[in-house]
């Protein structure tokens, strides 16, 4: 599946997927924003990011109270969701919940008395694993309608990456998370009439625990192509997928945990796998494909 993002103000991103929710000066200019009057202009700058997270397979993104979360699918009326942990009210690795899962459109598809599972790495952390490190929880709440894709049917569940995340490639973040343009402080932007769900890249810069911490950087300043690194995460976007195009397809890697004013950090999604099917074995999954290791390590803070 080919994507292009923006293809009449950034035409030398086309084919590279793109979302976040702080996006750079240059970005949010090209897309048609007042840098002098940034709260005034970013309506239109959110329409057009809001466009692209409404793409396939971003669909699956939608949002929990506070956090940001993927629909992986269905299975005996239960539908199962990819979050943070700490997006969920855990007390040991099986917690009962109640919570409720907003789709892409804004209706509720899954609600009501459900059950939040986090991985023992979260509970009792290996040596030398950071909570970052370990920050990945499932949801499963009651199903309560099908999760439509542009055309009303049913929606394909979205497939997950076996293999490391692929380093220097871009990451593409859908989340619902405060709205933000440079260095400013992160200021919510909300539009009244409209929906908090914007859409950003950078690309993974470091990826160091072993392979389980993945961080992508961001620059205020920074002009695609000459650096994709041109959006991050928020407060609020805890939870999101992060997107890689492998073998020409979209593919979830990792999961937003944390981040800071330079830098978003993620669990890659390749070591949990065995857990996650042990919960929900319909899990798409494709096999890995060999990504070199940086170890170079990074500061965060939990958006």
């Amino acid at each position: 599946m080919k994507l292009s993002c923006f293809p009449l103000l950034l035409p030398s991103l086309m084919a590279q997927p793109c979302q976040a929710i702080v996006i750079s000066d240059a970005v949010f200019h090209q897309l048609g924003g007042d840098l002098n009057h940034v709260e005034k202009s970013m309506g239109a700058v959110a329409i057009a990011l809001r466009q692209q997270s409404e793409l396939s397979p971003f669909l699956a993104v939608g949002y929990l109270p506070g956090c940001t979360a993927t629909w992986l699918g269905e299975q005996a009326q239960w539908t199962y969701l990819l979050t943070a942990a700490h997006c969920v009210p855990y007390q040991g690795e099986v917690t009962p919940v109640h919570s409720q899962f907003i789709s892409w459109q804004g209706m509720p598809i899954a609600y009501g008395d459900g059950v939040a599972y986090v991985p023992p790495a979260r509970l009792h952390r290996p040596a030398g694993l950071s909570a970052s490190a370990a920050d990945i929880a499932l949801l499963k709440l009651p199903t309560r309608r099908p999760l439509p894709d542009k055309a009303g049917q049913p929606l394909t569940p979205p497939t997950l990456y076996q293999g490391a995340p692929l380093l220097h490639a871009p990451v593409n973040l859908v989340g619902y998370g405060e709205w933000g343009v440079g260095a400013r402080p992160t200021t919510n932007y909300e539009i009244a009439t409209e929906r908090r769900r914007l859409y950003g890249q950078s690309r993974i810069t470091h990826q160091f625990e072993h392979g389980y911490l993945q961080v992508a950087a961001y620059e205020p300043q920074a002009i695609p192509p000459s650096s994709g690194l041109w959006a991050r995460i928020a407060k609020g976007d805890s939870g999101a997928a992060w997107w890689q195009l492998i073998a020409g397809k979209q593919h979830i890697v990792a999961v937003t945990s944390s981040g800071h004013a330079t830098a978003s950090n993620a669990t890659a999604i390749g070591p949990y796998l065995p857990w996650i099917a042990s919960i929900f074995p319909q899990i798409s999954v494709t096999p890995r494909i060999t990504s070199p290791i940086s170890t170079h390590p990074t500061g965060s803070t939990t958006p």
